[in-house]
């Protein structure tokens, strides 16, 4: 049980400089600082809603099994959504049509 909570900290806290490395390497070099703002601002206000929907979920249902299922399909969501990323060819095209 200990070995699965170290693995479960290690990508928790991994996922962090991810999610910095994914906004520094999709958004405007000028003006950067409000997408960080916006990232912070949406991280803080999902931690927030985290527990009371966790809460909800569980009177409602009287189990956690819908809320696998939830998490299961937010999971899903936010696979698909890293798919449609540009590759960088198109970043590349992009720059070379703006320029």
């Amino acid at each position: 049980m200990l070995a699965t909570a170290v693995a479960m900290m290690f990508f928790v806290f991994g996922q962090i400089p991810i999610n910095d490395a994914m906004i520094a390497r999709y958004t405007r070099r000028n003006g950067a600082r409000a997408p960080m703002r916006c990232v912070y601002v949406v991280s803080f206000g999902a931690s927030a809603l985290a527990v009371p929907l966790v809460a909800w979920i569980y009177k409602s249902s009287g189990d956690f099994k819908l809320l696998y299922y939830v998490l299961g399909t937010l999971a899903f969501v936010t696979f698909a959504a890293a798919l449609l990323f540009p590759a960088e060819e198109e970043k590349a095209a992009a720059k070379e049509m703006a320029a």
